[in-house]
């Protein structure tokens, strides 16, 4: 059947609409993950399967209200585009003058309109449940698009804002030009009162020598199921730093996907997931080096207290003609809690025989010795147990180098642990 569809795929007019069909189709076919697929193993979606996936949001004065509200919680980091529910929100978002070097094109399905080279193929729908979901069923997008000259920062913010159960499917596409450079800063947030689901996919092209940071905050919530993708395709001699920051939530699934396409490419993936109460976080990153002289590194870590539980699943996959690869993949967890969980797969996947690669995992709990060290210096268990687990995610934190976004994350992080582990001053 897959073949089939990108058959038809490939002898359509490439239109939103007739890429849309074909994911529909690629959808009714493979349906929603259950434990069997090796992806999700260890996130259920049983929840979902009383979820109509094809409703929707209508964007009434009283929802925008409340996104406005939501939307006054984030300090500004630079001009912002905000897709409220999946639709590009103009009302909300910056003029678009005070974008500089970037320039922003909604993408509208049933708009005739050239679509950006890439667009369904940086992110393929055919093996992938939730992408084929999203460009089905998503009804308008944002373009951005980066042209050589000073960096730029740019945030983008995710609304969902529901008054009753729904899906949404928001959708970007980012070309970053040869020798630009892009900050781009990704907030999810959520107001809803029952269970609803996010389903973002952002496709990124970055072109030879251009340098992408990008940073993702996903702030759960008890009724969301938060399901964010990421694909990028790296040319020759780019660059991406990836930032995840991922706090509580039903669901909180971020996947990132890098084909590392042109020599000299270089990937850094940094990942904290927080997760408290009933938490599920959950983080897949999949590196396919396919030529020769690239470089990867991924260091995450997650915390988990009360009965949280957290998944990582990172995959290398070193081609056959990716000779002189260098990949690194290490993955931390810390458990606050007897009870809750971390499950962690590392993996490598190697075709050629000149490369050096490396992954490591590890799930433990505190150091009695060290927490009976600082009490003996005067510390009680509270402040004790907040300064190790602070110390165990600084490391992360440490390697951000945009100052206000540093800080932003900072305060969001003593926030967090302030609550899990009781030292609240």
């Amino acid at each position: 059947m897959t073949s089939v569809l990108t058959q038809t795929h490939e002898a359509r007019a490439q239109t939103l609409e007739a890429l849309r069909i074909d994911a529909l189709a690629s959808f009714a076919v493979q349906g929603v993950p259950t434990g069997r697929h090796e992806s999700w193993r260890y996130t259920s979606l049983e929840p979902l399967r009383t979820l109509n996936l094809t409703s929707s949001v209508d964007l009434t004065e009283a929802l925008l209200e409340r996104a406005r509200k939501l939307l006054k919680t984030l300090p500004e980091l630079g001009p912002r585009v905000v897709l409220m529910n999946g639709f590009y929100a103009p009302e909300l978002s910056s003029a678009l003058a005070t974008l500089g070097n970037l320039s922003l094109t909604p993408l509208v399905a049933g708009a005739p309109m050239t679509l950006p080279q890439g667009f369904a193929e940086v992110a393929p729908f055919a093996e992938r449940s939730f992408t084929a979901l999203n460009l089905g069923r998503f009804d308008q997008g944002v373009w951005i698009d980066a042209k050589p000259g000073d960096a730029s920062i740019l945030e983008v913010i995710q609304l969902t804002v529901a008054s009753d159960t729904s899906v949404t499917a928001p959708r970007l596409f980012v070309n970053l030009q040869e020798g630009s450079a892009l900050t781009l800063v990704e907030t999810h947030l959520a107001d809803v009162p029952s269970l609803c689901l996010a389903n973002g996919v952002t496709e990124v092209v970055v072109h030879p020598r251009a340098r992408f940071i990008h940073s993702r905050r996903l702030c759960g919530h008890a009724h969301l199921h938060l399901l964010n993708q990421t694909a990028v395709r790296l040319h020759r001699e780019a660059t991406l730093t990836s930032h995840l920051l991922a706090t509580d939530g039903a669901l909180n699934r971020d996947e990132l996907h890098v084909t590392l396409a042109g020599p000299g490419a270089h990937v850094t993936a940094l990942g904290l997931a927080l997760g408290l109460g009933q938490a599920h976080l959950d983080q897949q990153s999949v590196f396919h080096h396919t030529a020769p002289h690239t470089t990867s590194e991924q260091l995450y870590k997650g915390i988990y207290a009360d009965t949280a539980s957290g998944v990582f699943s990172g995959k290398v996959i070193v081609a056959q003609e990716a000779q002189k690869t260098d990949a690194k993949q290490n993955n931390r967890n810390l458990l606050l809690n007897p009870q809750a969980t971390a499950y962690t797969r590392p993996q490598l996947e190697i075709y050629a025989d000149d490369v050096k690669c490396a992954h490591g995992a590890t799930v433990g709990q505190l150091d009695p010795l060290q927490l009976f060290y600082l009490r003996s210096r005067g510390f009680n268990p509270d402040q004790a147990r907040a300064l190790l687990t602070q110390a165990f995610a600084v490391d992360v934190l440490q390697r951000i180098t945009t100052p206000s976004l540093l800080s932003h994350w900072q305060t969001d992080v003593d926030r967090w642990l302030g609550t899990a582990t009781g030292d609240n001053r």
